[in-house]
């Protein structure tokens, strides 16, 4: 991010909102796990569907 958009970034109301969100989504990933594909919830989205 340039200083520029930094700048921008900053002057979001909820900026520092978004900064913690960010820093807990990433204490939440586990290094190297292969995330699902979306085909692979499928029959679980048809479970709640019908």
């Amino acid at each position: 991010m340039s200083d520029r958009e930094g700048a921008e970034f900053e002057m979001n109301l909820y900026y520092k909102s978004g900064v913690e969100f960010r820093r807990f989504d990433d204490m939440g990933k586990v290094s190297g796990m292969k995330t699902p594909t979306l085909e692979s919830f499928f029959s679980l989205v048809l479970l709640f569907v019908r």
